[in-house]
Order: structure tokens, then sequence, then C-alpha cells
């Protein structure tokens, strides 16, 4: 057994190939190929067209934006990273707003229904006019609200400054700050007016506690004035503060929430695990149970094998116990992948699921060396850490984080990135740990029982639709694609962030499902996930849920795994 895995070391000890500057890949719609099309290096200023077969290349360096564009359809923005190689890019119909024409995604609700989702629903503000709902509007509205919101320090303009692209804060004459929502050259620029509480005010309101905002929305000028008039030249800024919050409550005096209200129940069809694995090699490894033969048949066809195939191999060694093996194992496959990235973070985070801190440090260290201007980078470091009780190490990978991208080393210059995951990971690290930082000046703030629930993803293009069914088998959805998130996409990788972070409040105890519908990685190629679970329910124990999944399967659903709020 011995000389059949010395002869594996060989065979997967084989070096990656070199890195190239080429980027190619297919234009295509949801029927046809786009022939005629146009990719375009706005960061170098050179373009091609995709040839009869919607196929293309181009060369790109790292950080460069590529534009693909075809007549009638939407046009698409990607940001090249080290591994990129390959983009298949989608495009879908360019879709015009005729003028007096509402189109929603729901449909249009009645007043009163507005009135009762407002607890539930952070898409709906509550305005002079009446109730809005911001994801039902025919015009663009940017929001923050009680998912999203960041201490500020009491002041309404730190907390939007650098939130919101195109927003910019000055002073007047006098030193009073003014927001104003649109960039222009004039001189005679209007600042916004602003809607706080059902009361309109046209001064910046410097009376304002920004800590006691419970939902605010930004309306831009010419939108506005179809709502406000002349009061909204200059934009509307939108406030709803906790002072003023009413919430809807039912018949049994508990707020009502949304997801009782619609008929949401989960009845979609889930992939069995039987069915996950993306190739024959893996559905081999799975097959056998025993060391010997596991071992001979990787001797004879580990060439092929692909990263995830290997990560089989890892987990299957786990699962029988091959310890001196798989320890062999994680170094062959740090040799094979050491300038690969997404494949180092694919194994580091299975490592993690299983509790491997140790070896898991080892492979996100090699992913620090090569991209050191990722802030995942930093936050899957600092996670190991405090993995390992090492929190004062983790704490200085967070510091010394945010001086970076303070100082422009992390965030391009020309980006104004949303720093709000990165933000959250810090502040909740901090709060974790309050015991252990009590010296640090920091304002411990009350906090609502709840799970945090964190996903990261090893390939930045990685897209997927999220499914958070509570124990009434009801369920909230997150999509993270370039068709419901290009900007916050495009901001992530402009901060080299590959996490989402969400909160299920205490509203509904019980047992929860997570699942995912894996919507691909513009490389046709598996991609793999990493969920971490972390209850704050007082006496609920500090270990965290840690769940690790191969995404093989496009368009179809899987489940993640189950965790109990």
């Amino acid at each position: 057994m011995k000389k059949a895995f010395l002869l594996f070391f060989l065979i997967l000890s084989s070096g990656l190939l070199t890195a190239q500057q080429v980027v190619k890949g297919t234009l295509s719609d949801q029927f046809a190929a786009l022939p005629l099309g146009t990719v375009e290096n706005l960061t170098q200023k050179t373009s091609i067209t995709t040839d009869n077969q919607g196929d293309y290349e181009i060369m790109a360096n790292i950080g460069d934006r590529l534009q693909f564009s075809f007549p009638g359809k939407r046009s698409l923005v990607f940001i090249v990273e080290d591994v990129t190689r390959t983009l298949n890019v989608q495009l879908e119909d360019e879709i015009t707003e005729l003028d007096n024409v509402v189109v929603t995604r729901k449909g249009q609700k009645t007043l009163k229904e507005l009135y009762k989702e407002y607890n539930s629903n952070p898409a709906i503000v509550k305005t002079v006019f009446g109730y809005l709902d911001t994801e039902a509007a025919s015009y663009q509205i940017r929001t923050m609200n009680e998912n999203n919101m960041v201490q500020a320090g009491g002041d309404l303009a730190t907390m939007i400054r650098g939130r919101f692209p195109g927003v910019k804060i000055a002073n007047d004459e006098q030193g009073m700050p003014q927001i104003f929502l649109r960039q222009t050259a004039s001189f005679r620029a209007i600042p916004a007016g602003y809607d706080i509480d059902n009361v309109l005010y046209d001064t910046y309101p410097t009376w304002l506690d920004a800590n006691s905002i419970f939902r605010l929305a930004i309306i831009p000028s010419r939108s506005a004035n179809t709502r406000y008039g002349s009061f909204g030249a200059g934009g509307m800024v939108i406030i709803n503060t906790q002072n003023s919050n009413i919430h809807p409550v039912g018949e049994d005096g508990k707020p009502i929430d949304l997801a009782r209200l619609d008929d949401n129940l989960f009845k979609y069809e889930v992939l069995e695990d039987d069915n996950l694995y993306d190739s024959k090699q893996s559905k081999l490894i799975q097959s056998f149970d025993d060391g010997e033969n596991l071992i001979d048949y990787l001797s004879r066809t580990g060439s092929s094998f692909s990263n995830y195939d290997w990560i089989s191999v890892a987990q299957k060694m786990n699962d029988l116990n091959l310890s001196q093996e798989l320890a062999e194992l994680h170094q062959i496959y740090l040799d094979k992948y050491g300038d690969h990235a997404p494949s180092l973070k694919a194994y580091g985070y299975w490592l993690h699921s299983i509790g491997d801190f140790k070896a898991s440090m080892t492979f996100f260290q090699a992913v620090f060396k090569l991209r050191p201007n990722y802030l995942q980078s930093y936050l899957d470091l600092a996670d190991t850490y405090e993995s390992l009780g090492q929190l004062k190490k983790a704490l200085s990978l967070y510091v010394r984080a945010t001086n970076l991208v303070n100082s422009g080393f992390i965030v391009a210059p020309s980006e104004e990135g949303l720093l709000y995951n990165f933000d959250r990971s810090y502040d909740s690290f901090l709060k974790r740990n309050k015991d252990v930082f009590a010296d640090l000046d920091f304002e411990w703030d009350s906090e609502e029982a709840g799970t945090e629930v964190t996903l990261y993803f090893d390939e930045t293009e990685t897209e997927f639709e999220l499914f958070f069914v509570n124990p009434e088998n009801q369920y909230f959805t997150e999509n993270y694609s370039t068709w419901e998130n290009l900007d916050l996409i495009n901001n992530n990788k402009a901060l080299g962030l590959s996490s989402l972070e969400f909160f299920i409040d205490q509203n509904l105890r019980g047992e929860w499902k997570v699942y995912l519908k894996y919507l691909g990685n513009k490389k046709q190629t598996p991609s793999s996930v990493k969920l971490i679970a972390r209850s704050k329910y007082p006496n609920s124990g500090k270990t965290p849920l840690v769940l690790f999944k191969k995404l093989t399967a496009e368009d179809e659903i899987v489940l993640l795994g189950t965790l109990t709020n």
C-alpha cells in the first residue's frame, strides 16, 4: 500500500500550467451564441468582436474591467482576477420602461398590505405620501435598513458616506453639511431634501441621531421629482427612525411576519447527495470501503483528476481513517495547486469543516501570499486563528485589513466599495470575544438573539440562490447573481470578498434548513461553499456549526445543512 501511494504521489505532484494573459469564452443569450458581439477591456481601452460561434479571446491583466455587450441586450462588466481564464457570459434582453407604466416584481399592493408588511419587509419605507415599496418602484431607489445599518457615531453624513456610489457630501459657506445625490459639473447643484418621519426638511438635519435610524432610502433627483415635485429637485433622503416606527401586530399581539403572510412554502425538488458527484472519478471514489483498493485506484487514474476529485479523495480518506495518507495528501495537493487560490480555498474550507484547523491554516496562509490585497484572505485567516483560540492574532488581521483599506491598498482608487460584510464580520468577532477584548475602546451595544450565518465560496465568480427554510417550511431567499446583484458582485470583487453574511432573528425558534441552487461560475466548472452558523442565544455554547459542500450540478437545489435557531 505504501509503494502504491508513493506512485500516486509522483502522479499528483506535477505542477499547474503557467498562467496566461488571455481571457476567453463564449458570449450568448438564453437561446444561442451571439456573433459580432463586443468584448471591451475598459481599463486598457481595447476591444474585439465575437466570431460566428460567439467565441472570443482578449488580453487582460489582473484588475482590468471587461465589458460584454450586444445590441438590444443588457451589458455586463466583470473584473479580471488572478485566476480568470474563461468567462462564458450570457446576456439578457434590455428592458425599456415606458412613461407612466409601473413594472413591479410582485404586482402593486394596497396601502393595507404595505402597512401589514412594513415590520417584516425591510424594502418598505414610510413617506409623507404613504408607504413606499422600494423593490416595486419603477425608478431607482437605494436603501439601508435594519439588516445592514451600521454605527455612524450619530452623524447622518458619516453613515452614508461611501455607502452609495455617486453620493457626494460637501459643506456650505456656513460649514453645514449638504448631501448631493447626482454628479454634476454645475456650480448650481441642488442639495437633497429630507423626508424624516413623514415631515419634509430642506436643510441638513444636524439634530438627527443617525444611530436612531431604522430605515433609509435615497431617491435620485429625476425620480424624486415625480413624487415630491420641485421639493425633490435635488433628490430625496427618506428616513424612518426607531422612535416613530410602528410595528404592525396580528391578532395574537405579535409582530406580523411576512413569511407567514405569503404562501411561500418550500416545495422545490432537492437533488440527493448521491447525485451530487460531478465526475466518474468522484462517484467511484465514494464506492471504496478499504484503503488498499482506494490507493490502487488512485495510482492508476489519479493523473486525470481535477482539484475537486482530490477533495473527494481527501473526504474518503478521512472517512476511512487513513490519517497518514491524508496528511501526505495535504502536502501533495498544496504542491500541485499552490498557485491557484480557489483550489487552495476549497481544500481549506473542507479542512475547516472537519475541525482540522491547523491544516486549514496552511492553506489559507498560501492563499494570503497569492492574494495579499483581498479582504477574504484576511477573513479566512482570522476565522482560522479564532477557531484555534489565537484571538489576538485574529484581531491583528482585522486591524491590518482595515488599515490597508483606509490606505487604498485593497480597494482600487476608482472604487467606492461597500464594506458592509467586512465591517459586520469585524464587529461580530469583537462581540463574540468581548470578554477577552474588554480593555478595547469599543461600544458594546446590546445584541439581539438569533443566529449569524456566513457563507464562503471559493470562486469569486460563483453565483447561486440561497433558501432559508424555517421550521414551518416557509422560506426566505437571497439571489447572488449578475442579474440580481451585479453591483454587489463587482463591489465584492473589487474588495476581494467572496463571502456573504446573514442573520436569522429570534422570531421563530427551531430547526432551519439552508438550501442552495448553484447558478455556475462563468467557467463551467464546479465550485464549493462553506457555511458557518453561530448561535447568539444565552447558554447556547460557542462552538459554531461548520458545513462544506461541493457544487456541481447547475440549476439544481441541494441541501447545505440544518441549523438550530
